[in-house]
């Protein structure tokens, strides 16, 4: 939340913001912490790893979401991450599947990174055992979302974005993913479900705007169709542009192109992107935060116009007359963790 100018400035945390562009990694990948989560936040690294995973290929799921229905005991397991990984996939329609490896190599996992694949993996960063998701590598680090916090403080911050595109020293990483017995890596390859339409962002939209700003996006799209000729739409109207054809560079590669204002209003929204070929379609949608201009009032006795509240942990808003005025002069609040 912005600070009002007579007001209490409070921060909130609202999707996936403002990822460095320089670093080699991939920079639109969704991040929750589990500290936040409001079942067995301490045990449920493996369907946090699953929500940030399923999220980037289009879903909108929370780890507590997986956690009532499957438990946090079942996704420890390489085979329990695939199923309900897989299960969650094909209830949503979307066409990623993984195919989890109990023992892969150290290039299987580089391999896919150079392709600039986010690659859930299993390993020692706790006495009992975690999951994070490797999401690209240098010489020196990995770059990771790590749910439970930065590893390499020892996990001592507890901010809501402490693990997101953490760096981690390289070496480091290959002991405690590579078992000590054999030396393989336990890790998860998502990939597109064979079918006759196959598509994935090569060069992502951004994944943040700020509402009234003039945007210019430039995105390329890879695409396989098996059914003849492809047409592809994005559908930026919720944004504040038009429905958008992309336009072909080669065989392969289709690119979004378009100018707009953003007529949104800050919150978080999903863009869909529709690939059609013959009788056959598919729909991408890339999720896009829209953040709130300077001094927007987001919080006041309650939620104001255009925002809700999203999940919550241990939060308490006082009604005491001597605690709690309006809005536009303080708020008392008492919170480990809220989402708007």
């Amino acid at each position: 939340m912005y600070r009002r100018q007579t007001g209490l400035a409070i921060v909130f945390c609202i999707g996936t913001w403002l990822a460095p562009a320089y670093a080699q990694y991939v920079t639109d990948v969704p991040y929750y912490h589990q500290l936040f989560n409001s079942i067995n936040p301490t045990g449920s690294c493996q369907n946090t790893t699953i929500a940030i995973t399923l999220d980037y290929y289009g879903a909108d799921l929370h780890p507590d979401e997986l956690s009532r229905q499957y438990g946090t005991e079942k996704a420890k397991t390489v085979s329990g991450w695939e199923q309900i990984f897989n299960e969650q996939a094909r209830s949503l329609g979307l066409t990623v599947r993984d195919s989890a490896l109990g023992n892969a190599s150290l290039s299987d996992v580089h391999s896919r990174l150079d392709r600039g694949l986010p690659v859930p993996v299993h390993g020692a960063f706790t006495a009992s055992g975690h999951l994070i998701v490797l999401l690209g590598y240098d010489e020196v680090y990995y770059y990771v979302h790590d749910p439970n916090g930065d590893w390499s403080r020892r996990y001592q911050l507890d901010t809501p974005t402490a693990g997101r595109y953490a760096r981690y020293p390289r070496e480091a990483v290959v002991r405690t993913i590579e078992s000590p017995l054999n030396g393989f890596v336990r890790m998860h390859t998502i990939h597109f479900q064979s079918g006759a339409i196959e598509a994935h962002w090569i060069e992502a939209p951004p994944d943040t705007v700020v509402a009234g700003d003039s945007e210019r996006w430039q995105a390329r799209l890879r695409v396989r169709s098996e059914v003849g000729p492809v047409s592809i739409v994005a559908d930026l109207r919720e944004l504040g542009g038009r429905i958008e054809p992309l336009s072909a560079i080669d065989d392969s590669t289709w690119q979004l192109s378009s100018s707009f204002g953003v007529t949104a209003q800050a919150g978080r929204l999903r863009v869909p992107v529709t690939v059609t070929a013959g009788a056959d379609h598919l729909q991408l949608r890339h999720g896009v935060a829209v953040m709130a201009t300077d001094n927007e009032a987001i919080y006041a006795d309650a939620p104001s116009s255009g925002w809700r509240e999203g999940f919550t942990n241990n939060v308490t808003v006082g009604s005491q007359s001597d605690l709690v005025f309006d809005g536009d002069r303080a708020l008392s609040m008492d919170a480990r963790s809220l989402h708007i």
